[in-house]
């Protein structure tokens, strides 16, 4: 084993050696798999599926007007505004001209060797009406959400070689907010469901998240919240603008939540397991951190946060037979500096 004490945390990859004088600094990096830890329930596999009808946001407002034969041109010229303003490309619906009508992981735990196959869907069908003034939520739901359906499968002690864990799922916290029993509502009427967002819901979000997030970071060694990778519900692009500002969270900590209200618009309880999708892309091309938060907002505001570990990083491997695991490779990419946790051991 090497002796580290008195080596900086800070290393500079131009001028990396080992303690035998050997350069280190032009070593590619390889891939390793770290074993996935016993007894925890690990995401083993995801998955997505949408309706064929797919809306482009820029043809959205046109159909809708012209499919519930609206007249009024102030609704439309409201609706051109919120498409802009929601950051949504494109999102998919059952909904065509024709028609125009975290109990899984404590299962996967307490039962070794089962698998879980959690799924969700979601449609807006139910939610479809002409435009009216005295719903003015009604368009921001034709703006921004989107049909479609996800599954994963959840299970502990994965058969490697068989099975291809990427995440593990190591706490949850629920926290209910006092006071917002109206800041997301959803009633079913004879209309249909009649869903809508309270305008303080952002500003809720807020005021509670570092706290929340530090609940759940409480079980790591870490302290900075961009040391972490962040799979966040993107309920709308105000509410992760805000997260992204109180939480000091560099530029690109929330992009897989961006891609994703981007190509799919919000699509309720799916959408968070759209964005774990991207973020294993992303984590498979160029590694990442090792611990994450995923998190969500439900009705009346209610928190749900999960303490995930991933289980993709990158090795650094020397001529002297050293090796560097380190599993923040994005800051190794894109900075000449390494730090956080770097561990050194020398091969058999």
């Amino acid at each position: 084993m090497l002796d580290v004490r008195g080596i900086s945390p800070k290393i500079n990859q131009q001028r990396c050696q080992n303690v035998n004088g050997n350069d280190i600094s032009k070593q590619l990096p390889t891939r390793l798999t770290p074993a996935p830890t016993p007894g925890k329930a690990t995401v083993l596999a995801i998955g997505k599926s949408f309706p064929s009808q797919i809306i482009h946001q820029d043809c959205l407002v046109e159909g809708y007007i012209r499919d519930t034969k609206c007249i009024d041109a102030s609704i439309k010229e409201k609706l051109e505004r919120l498409c802009k303003t929601t950051t949504v490309k494109t999102r998919y619906t059952v909904m065509s001209k024709e028609i125009l009508d975290k109990v899984a992981k404590d299962i996967a735990e307490n039962n070794p060797g089962s698998r879980i196959l959690l799924t969700t869907s979601k449609t807006t069908r139910l939610g479809f009406r002409p435009p009216n003034k005295a719903r003015p939520y009604d368009l921001v739901g034709a703006a921004l959400f989107g049909d479609g359906a996800a599954a994963v499968i959840i299970g502990t002690n994965p058969i490697m070689g068989q099975e291809s864990p990427f995440m593990e799922l190591n706490y949850a916290v629920q926290q209910f907010l006092p006071e917002t029993h109206n800041m997301i509502d959803g009633r079913l009427s004879e209309e249909g469901i009649n869903f809508k967002l309270g305008r303080d819901l952002p500003q809720k979000i807020e005021d509670s998240i570092e706290e929340f997030s530090k609940k759940l970071m409480a079980k790591t060694k870490l302290k900075e919240f961009n040391d972490l990778f962040w799979a966040v519900h993107p309920g709308g692009p105000a509410i992760l603008n805000r997260l992204e500002s109180t939480l000091n969270l560099s530029n690109e900590m929330l992009e897989c939540s961006r891609r994703a209200l981007m190509d799919y618009g919000n699509v309720s309880s799916n959408t968070i397991f759209y964005v774990i999708e991207y973020m294993k892309e992303e984590m498979k091309k160029q590694g990442g951190e090792e611990w994450g938060l995923a998190l969500a907002f439900g009705p009346s505001i209610t928190f749900e946060g999960i303490l995930i570990r991933s289980l993709h990083c990158f090795v650094l491997t020397t001529r002297g037979g050293v090796m560097i695991h380190v599993y923040h490779a994005r800051k190794i990419i894109h900075s000449s500096w390494c730090h956080h946790r770097v561990q050194f051991f020398r091969l058999q």
